[in-house]
């Protein structure tokens, strides 16, 4: 089960100057490997003045860039006769950390999906963005506890690094957290498909590869950004500019049997996915919010009577 819950391999999609640790061993096997074969001038050849790299490589003292890591395999494929991309697999599982060059902090990725995983990238998805530097990932919101008490502990869980959490100048009331860390922005727009600089308008293919309730996690994240249930709770709803991102979350939830309509709304041209009132408990037990006062609602309607 666990094996079917493990992400694409991402490492070959990751940028080239992320660098790697951990894998030191797994490089003085290719390294052997070569010499064995006789391939030591093609890797110098290769490599070209950073060839001599290797031996602080093999004797663990830096970690190693892909691009070394790259052009590696390349050679070792020439030397062995041998496909390097069943290789990827092996060293991806052996990375303990990732990292940028005469940068301290290191970030961990995840090699499975979950529903922490699928939950956070709805987030992002719904109010989040990725600078188009591509060094930083940023989710906007007007609940302070919710970036503190929730999503900040789930960037510590997911990729072992910290947050910044800072209230807007401009405004009383809305927040912003920020990742600054090109490496995990490498990841979500190698595995999800994010984009730097610009709106999610689909929901991510990949989660056409694993149970629905993952998701479902997905589309809570997002409710939990971009859903509304009023006050007494006569209407729950998703908002957003993109009909088709709606119109996927609407087919979805039909899959539970759970009725939604799609409505244009002049006013700010825009679109909203309105759920049914016979459907307001079904919708609530298949999509948990983890936003306190959306969670408090919600519980709400699943145990008190429709209205």
């Amino acid at each position: 089960m666990l094996e079917d819950m493990r992400l694409p391999n991402y490492l070959e999609r990751l940028g080239d100057e992320i660098y790697l640790y951990g894998v030191s061993d797994f490089l003085r096997t290719l390294f052997l490997e070569i010499k064995v074969k006789r391939h030591i001038f093609t890797f110098k050849k290769e490599l070209d003045s950073k060839a001599e790299y290797i031996y602080d490589y093999l004797k663990g003292k830096h970690g190693i860039s892909l691009w070394y890591l790259k052009k590696t395999l390349h050679v070792w494929a020439r030397a062995t006769g041998r496909s390097p991309e069943q290789l990827f697999d092996s060293v991806s599982d052996r990375v303990q950390a990732y990292g940028l060059r005469r940068v301290r902090a290191r970030v961990k990725l995840p090699r499975t999906m979950t529903p922490d995983l699928a939950y956070l990238v709805g987030v992002i998805v719904g109010d989040g963005w990725i600078i188009p530097n591509g060094n930083l990932v940023g989710i906007v919101s007007g609940d302070e506890k919710h970036l503190r008490n929730t999503l900040a502990p789930l960037f510590r869980k997911l990729f072992d690094f910290n947050v910044c959490i800072r209230r807007d100048p401009r405004k009383n009331h809305t927040y912003f957290l920020e990742t600054h860390s090109r490496v995990i922005v490498s990841f979500l727009t190698s595995v999800f498909g994010l984009e730097k600089g610009k709106k999610v308008k689909i929901i991510p293919t990949i989660f056409q590869n694993y149970p629905r309730n993952i998701l479902m996690e997905f589309i809570t994240g997002f409710f939990d950004t971009d859903g509304t249930i009023d006050r007494r709770a006569r209407m729950i709803k998703f908002t957003q500019k993109s009909r088709k991102i709606l119109a996927q979350i609407k087919e979805e939830l039909a899959n539970f049997h759970i009725r939604s309509s799609l409505y244009h709304e002049k006013r700010w041209d825009g679109w909203e996915l309105r759920i049914s009132n016979r459907d307001k408990k079904k919708f609530f037990t298949v999509v948990r919010p983890r936003l306190q006062k959306k969670k408090v609602l919600a519980n709400t309607i699943i145990c008190g009577p429709v209205v």
